[in-house]
């Protein structure tokens, strides 16, 4: 597919997704300058897609950043630079727009506009909600949350992984990502209790499949396990009265890479 015109679009990240997201993001034409941090996997060669040395590359040439980092602290240092080194933010144009799809408290996130919004750099927190496969063929479901013409710059980009759905402020994508994928790993882990609760009982493995339709179609929430973290971080700072899972216990029975 032919490139599509203008700036090219920046990709800074740390894990596998970082990798589907630049691969599915130049097959619809768009041009991928990325730069991986640490030992993640790297996007494969093809047309549109181009290494990036360091992210002061990226931010000199890209007025749309897409992060895929979840360590807050890390984010920090790319932007914000240290003692020792400047960030990249120092480089980028005013106007420009961060896509932040790391899983973060949506404290984290607007403190990072707080920082960014001087430089007159907008800030729009993304969650991709759907299997590696969904996302690598456009079918996904995009949560966008931010000030409203921060998102309207990063939606023409994000349309191309899926059906975007606006959220609301900044910060309210990945919670409600974080909810979805908390009653996802609930239900697993109910499932299993019951499935072993109902062997205890004298219960066969067929009836108990029938029974809790165990081959109906799981969930597919990615990356469940950081979003079940950051709904038990979230319960701790609000400090809600109703019951909530112990899910730091939980392993779900369902992987990313089998919910197709």
């Amino acid at each position: 597919m032919t490139a599509k015109s203008g700036k090219p679009i920046g990709l800074i990240g740390n894990d596998a997704e970082a990798a589907i997201i630049a691969g599915r993001l130049a097959q619809c034409g768009w041009r991928i300058l990325h730069h991986v941090v640490g030992d993640a996997q790297k996007p494969g060669r093809g047309a549109n897609l181009e290494a990036a040395a360091t992210p002061f590359d990226i931010a000199i040439e890209c007025s749309v950043i897409l992060i895929a980092i979840d360590d807050t602290a890390l984010v920090r240092k790319i932007l914000f630079g240290t003692e020792q080194r400047l960030g990249m933010l120092a480089e980028m144009t005013p106007g420009a727009v961060l896509i932040d799809f790391g899983v973060r408290r949506p404290r984290d996130s607007q403190g990072l506009l707080g920082i960014t919004g001087t430089r007159g750099i907008g800030i729009v927190d993304a969650a991709l909600v759907g299997s590696s496969f969904a996302i690598s063929n456009g079918t996904s479901i995009v949560l966008a949350g931010g000030y409203p013409d921060s998102v309207e710059i990063a939606e023409p980009i994000l349309t191309s992984l899926g059906r975007v759905e606006r959220t609301g402020p900044l910060g309210s994508a990945q919670t409600a990502a974080a909810l979805m994928g908390y009653v996802e790993v609930a239900h697993n882990t109910a499932r299993s209790e019951a499935l072993t609760f109902g062997a205890a009982l004298g219960l066969s493995d067929a009836t108990l499949t029938k029974v809790l339709k165990e081959n109906s179609e799981p969930g597919n929430v990615v990356r469940l396990n950081a979003r079940a973290e950051l709904v038990r971080k979230l319960t701790e700072e609000r400090g809600p009265t109703a019951d909530i899972i112990e899910l730091r216990r939980i392993k779900p029975s369902v992987t990313p890479q089998d919910n197709r």
